[in-house]
């Protein structure tokens, strides 16, 4: 079925076929635009992953009426419209019809606009009942109430969170996973640009499990992380969608709004080293957040025989599904 897909008569949207790492392109049947990038792991069976972020979706029902939490209903008096669009809901749809041939299927966050009931259920709808073991990630607007206004949400995160884990099912902070014999997939929430204290411990312990057992490891979040890469001092996107972030480069070294930059706290990074300090094993990172198509690569190392050798590790930004006809990311690990 896999090879069915690929298959699919298609054109190039940007890039070259034969760097696949800048390469997009187009089913001719939706227009789905599809970055499909290679991890080579040098063992075991090759597996596909379907990776989207930033859907985006937004709905009310008769549960957020009969809260009657005024933030939400100024936010509906608002018309927070941007990503109401029908075209939207297409999108998902599109998508998720085909999440059944993919042995993973990973959403990287901003799944909704902003924490309604009516949101959650369209979690449910959208993504767990066309692919009940997907892996669903926090961004920084799937625990905001208050959105496209200036008043001030008084709830606590945790009453948020709770919200969330009525629909989600996986821990909204850290999740791992096996993709296969030799590859471990971890998702964890860095949706405000930070990492948790939570998150330390078991992002340790999985680390020094895969290196143990020569896993690679393929790191799943919402927002892209510092690179120190002086080359990405100003990064262009491969491809800017429509409409979408028209700006015309970011800072991708060292943006202050970055887990990894000079402001972050220490237990961000707590997490941040143990991401890029692990660069044999850590085979790409992977994120959505800006609504446009990049690629990175993120100034990483490792210790061998006592010495620290420096090594890239690939960061990968896939665009918005709310926009165009839709986008995926395919990563194919073999």
């Amino acid at each position: 079925m896999i090879k069915e897909f690929f298959g699919k008569e298609a054109r190039g949207v940007c890039g070259n076929e034969k760097e696949p790492n800048t390469y997009l392109y187009e089913l001719k049947e939706n227009g789905l635009i599809i970055h499909r990038v290679f991890i080579d792991t040098g063992e075991g069976e090759e597996k596909n992953i379907l990776l989207i972020s930033d859907i985006h979706l937004s709905n009310w029902n008769l549960k957020d009426f009969e809260e009657k939490n005024p933030i939400i209903l100024e936010t509906i008096d608002k018309r927070r419209s941007t990503f109401r669009r029908e075209d939207a809901l297409a999108n998902i749809e599109r998508i998720m019809n085909y999440a059944h041939l993919f042995d993973k299927t990973i959403v990287a966050g901003d799944t909704i606009d902003y924490l309604t009931w009516g949101a959650v259920d369209y979690i449910k709808r959208y993504i767990y009942d066309k692919c009940p073991d997907a892996l669903v990630l926090l961004g920084n607007h799937d625990t905001r109430r208050a959105m496209g206004h200036s008043m001030v949400d008084h709830s606590t995160l945790e009453s948020r969170e709770e919200i969330l884990k009525t629909v989600i099912k996986t821990d909204l902070h850290y999740h791992s996973e096996m993709i296969g014999d030799r590859t471990l997939i971890i998702g964890l929430n860095n949706g405000e640009a930070k990492y948790a204290p939570c998150q330390y411990e078991k992002l340790l312990c999985d680390m020094e499990m895969a290196r143990k057992n020569s896993l690679s490891v393929l790191i799943f979040q919402h927002e892209p992380i510092c690179t120190y890469n002086e080359n990405e001092k100003e990064v262009t996107p491969i491809y800017i969608s429509s409409p979408g972030s028209y700006s015309t480069g970011k800072n991708f070294c060292d943006n202050p709004d970055r887990a990894g930059s000079s402001v972050s706290d220490e237990d961000t990074m707590r997490v941040y080293r143990l991401i890029t300090e692990n660069a044999d094993i850590v085979k790409g990172v992977f994120c959505g957040h800006w609504h446009n198509e990049a690629y990175t690569e993120i100034v990483g190392s490792y210790e061998e025989n006592g010495a620290k050798i420096q090594k890239t590790i690939p960061q990968y930004v896939t665009d918005a599904v709310a926009y165009d006809n839709g986008h995926m990311m395919i990563i194919t690990v073999r």
